[in-house]
């Protein structure tokens, strides 16, 4: 049994994996000590992997000790694709998480991997299995942000499921500007993507995956637990 925790700028995820089966999923923050350690004893883990953009407790050592298996996510780790990056030392956790799961729902087809969460990310991997570049834009909440503290009176707003197109008040405007800016920049990324490659297959996930699923003109596949996907990959690719 695998466990998989991905540690991201608002959320932390978890999953079990039988092999490539997933057999249970988390989401919520935090992800306390005494959790694993209960599903640790109930799945009988036996390999672990954590993927975090920021420190995670330490103390999670020991309850990893044990295990045949741990590793800590980065741009040493042996991955499932060849990465061409010009500075992979700075590549993301979280990219490489997305891009080790493309090939498990495209195998041998070119593949644009869109990460919608904090930031929005753009990850392009051919049908070979070789990460050779993409995009970073500011996510949703990010463009509320410098809205709000760059101005002296636009209050601070969150999506609230409502777009209007056309705005007729300050907050439907900003939520405008924000939600439908968003959708027509990514439309727009794809399909110059699409003008090079148009076979090429699309897959998005991330907290706001869902709201460019009905928005984008483009067809994507949406998988809101890609992250996990790809570090199961990455952990099955270390311990066979």
């Amino acid at each position: 049994m695998n466990l998989c925790i991905d540690r991201g700028n608002t959320r932390t995820k978890a999953a079990i994996f039988d092999g490539d089966k997933l057999v249970f999923e988390y989401a919520n923050h935090p992800l306390r000590y005494q959790q694993i350690k209960a599903w640790i004893k109930k799945y009988g883990i036996r390999n672990a992997i954590i993927s975090s953009v920021k420190d995670y407790p330490k103390s999670w050592d020991k309850l990893f000790s044990n295990l045949n298996h741990f590793f800590i996510l980065d741009h040493t780790t042996k991955l499932p694709f060849k990465n061409e990056y010009g500075s992979p030392e700075t590549l993301g956790v979280d990219r490489i998480a997305l891009l080790s799961a493309a090939g498990v729902f495209f195998k041998n087809e070119d593949c644009l991997v869109i990460g919608a969460g904090t930031c929005i990310t753009l990850n392009y991997i051919t049908k070979e299995g070789v990460f050779t570049g993409g995009s970073i834009h500011p996510g949703l909440q990010m463009r509320f942000w410098a809205m709000h503290t760059y101005t002296g009176r636009l209050p601070l707003i969150k999506f609230n499921g409502t777009t209007p197109l056309m705005g007729n008040t300050t907050q439907n405007a900003m939520l405008s500007g924000v939600i439908h800016g968003a959708a027509c920049e990514l439309d727009g990324m794809i399909s110059e993507y699409k003008v090079k490659n148009p076979k090429l297959k699309i897959l998005i996930a991330g907290g706001d995956a869902q709201i460019f699923e009905t928005m984008l003109k483009n067809k994507i596949f949406a998988v809101h637990n890609l992250v996990l996907v790809g570090l199961n990959k990455i952990l099955n690719n270390n311990v066979q």
